[in-house]
């Protein structure tokens, strides 16, 4: 029975609450570098070559934010 209605999924833990923050924090430093990326003019896409270097943002407190909050949210 417990492999169609897994139980355990039900019990709260502090743990979820801490994943849960983790992937909004993630998102969030995601939907910000993006939009920092976008008001310079700098293209998203990675494929693309840059048109400037962006330092401020989230930039300043890392390298590839993108990156970050995509591994925050894994």
């Amino acid at each position: 029975m417990h492999l169609l209605f897994p139980i355990q999924m039900l019990i709260r833990s502090p743990l979820r609450y801490v994943g849960i923050r983790l992937i909004l924090l993630g998102l969030a430093l995601n939907l910000a570098a993006s939009a920092r990326l976008r008001d310079s003019q700098t293209p998203v896409d990675f494929h693309k070559s840059p048109v400037r270097l962006v330092t401020d943002g989230p930039f300043q407190m890392t390298r590839n934010p993108i990156y970050l909050g995509g591994v925050a949210v894994l």
